[in-house]
């Protein structure tokens, strides 16, 4: 037997020992780890809510576009999240796992073949989370012999009255432990020559920043190109828009209102009674819930009413009014702070043509800013506009024209002006005149 002093100390080991055992016990284990091995925490990007926050979801359940628990909401993007760019290995790792899903679970399309061991897609990380995401372009399954790139770009299809118009589709895939997962299959209705997918950056400056990304389905018609931009916006709602250009419609992309991210612009000419083609211009940029179109405005008919009522402020002797209607803000200003007259601002806007019985007049007499304050206009006569005379939209496009000045006392006096639509013509001023000459300091 133990003298009393050692059975206490005994006594009291036993018990820490047990206490040890019941408190490793009781320590769960995470999911991934193996019991008496440290554990390792997954790199695999963390759900922006629990599951189970929206609806009950399950961990693994699949992500769909209406899905905004298991959405990619945008954050602020810092130089260490930016996305680096997949391989073409990876890229085609990935298209190939997303096209042995299809075949495996959809008997109705069929993934377009690239060459004897790719297909045509894209991949990229279109969100910046560190999730990589692939696009695969798919025909309807009765277009078995359309499943090819080389035969769906052969633009001599577009003439051939043989050749078939198959269904198209683009279905985006999220790469999900190396699983991929579908996300939404854009329907692109029927097209005949398909040349690309590609991704498509929106940022403006195309330095590789982080920001919206697309992904690109490029088609040819018969009369110009076709272009599908397919993305997801903030609560991963699909968006597309489609970037057009043939005989009657002409797209630009470009960043107009200075956010950081190309603006589509879209302009379409529309033959209206007469002898008058109406130019319609809409503006669709990229919002949290993909592309919204903003505004659509008329260009002749804008232009029209412009120029009427150029002249009659001119005619009504207002000057003021005048150079608030046909000058920009900021073209007065500085030209106030260099110390012009506010007629010497509107004389800028006018540039003379050489009197055809070369007799000279003083000068306040040719000055339309000194006759307009001096109501001294008697008419002030524009082009008629029968058609957008711009060459460009979505950058300040000029086009210089003649103007005949009819002064009170029937002298004509005959100029030229620049007629300006400005880069983005939704922010209130469509249209104004541009100074053609430095006014005269008086």
């Amino acid at each position: 037997m133990l003298p009393g002093r050692h059975c206490r100390v005994f006594a009291c080991a036993l018990t820490l020992s047990a206490l040890l055992a019941l408190w490793s016990c009781a320590t769960p284990i995470p999911d991934g780890a193996t019991p008496g091995l440290p554990y390792q925490p997954s790199t695999a990007a963390p759900p922006e809510t629990e599951p189970g926050a929206d609806g009950g979801l399950e961990p693994d359940a699949p992500i769909t576009a209406t899905d905004p628990a298991q959405s990619d909401a945008p954050h602020e993007i810092q130089p260490a999240d930016r996305p680096v760019p997949l391989t073409p290995d990876d890229q085609s790792t990935l298209l190939a796992r997303a096209a042995a899903l299809i075949r495996a679970t959809d008997e109705t399309v069929l993934p377009v073949t690239r060459g004897t061991d790719s297909f045509l897609g894209a991949a990229a990380d279109i969100n910046a989370n560190g999730r990589n995401y692939g696009a695969l372009l798919l025909v309807g399954a009765e277009f078995r012999d359309l499943a090819a790139a080389e035969t769906l770009a052969d633009a001599s299809r577009l003439f051939r009255a043989d050749a078939r118009t198959p269904n198209l589709y683009l279905a985006v895939f999220a790469d999900v432990d190396t699983q991929p997962t579908e996300m939404h299959r854009f329907s692109l209705g029927r097209r005949r020559v398909v040349t690309a997918v590609t991704v498509e950056p929106l940022a403006s400056d195309h330095r590789g920043q982080a920001g919206p990304t697309l992904f690109s389905v490029s088609v040819t018609t018969r009369g110009g190109t076709e272009q599908y931009w397919c993305g997801f916006g903030a609560n991963g709602t699909p968006s597309m828009v489609v970037i057009e250009n043939d005989g009657a419609t002409r797209t630009v992309v470009r960043d107009i209102d200075g956010n950081g991210l190309r603006d589509v612009i879209r302009s379409q000419q529309i033959q209206e009674p007469g002898r008058v083609v109406e130019t319609l211009i809409t503006w669709t940029r990229w919002t949290e819930r993909g592309f919204q179109t903003e505004e659509t405005i008329n260009v002749v008919r804008n232009l029209t009413r412009f120029l009427d009522t150029a002249r009659r402020h001119a005619v009504s002797g207002n000057l003021v009014a005048f150079a608030d209607h046909a000058v920009l803000p900021s073209t007065r200003t500085n030209l106030a702070d260099a110390g012009w007259s506010l007629a010497g601002t509107v004389d800028a806007l006018f540039a003379e043509e050489p009197s055809e019985s070369g007799v000279t007049a003083d000068e306040s007499a040719r000055s339309p800013g000194h006759l307009i304050q001096a109501r001294m206009v008697g008419d002030l006569v524009f082009p008629v506009v029968t058609r957008s005379p711009f060459s460009e939209v979505g950058s300040e496009s000029s086009v210089r024209t003649g103007v005949r000045l009819i002064t009170t006392t029937s002298d004509d006096l005959f100029f030229h002006v620049d007629l300006t639509m400005g880069r983005n013509p939704f922010d209130g001023r469509q249209f104004y005149l541009r100074p053609i000459e430095l006014p005269r300091r008086e």
